[in-house]
């Protein structure tokens, strides 16, 4: 019988960065599945958007994190 928290809700992960020398992508998402977890097709990291950035190589193989519109000085909180 499922639970009122496996019927009333989604399952829901955004995105998850996996460390290829560590762990393969298709041994994450298989994984996942066994969970009842669905994923989109894997993408890789440089120049996509995580969690609503945009990521970016630079010449020395480094990983810059930003935004693709101009916040200003303007506080948020």
């Amino acid at each position: 019988m499922r639970s009122a928290v496996d019927d009333g809700t989604d399952h829901y992960i955004n995105d998850i960065i996996v460390d290829e020398d560590k762990v393969s992508v298709d041994f994450v998402r298989s994984h996942l599945k066994k969970l009842g977890l669905v994923t989109k097709e894997p993408e890789k990291i440089c120049d996509a958007r995580v969690l609503g950035l945009r990521v970016r190589l630079n010449k020395s193989d480094q990983f810059l994190w930003g935004r693709d519109n101009d916040i200003g000085d303007k506080m948020l909180w």
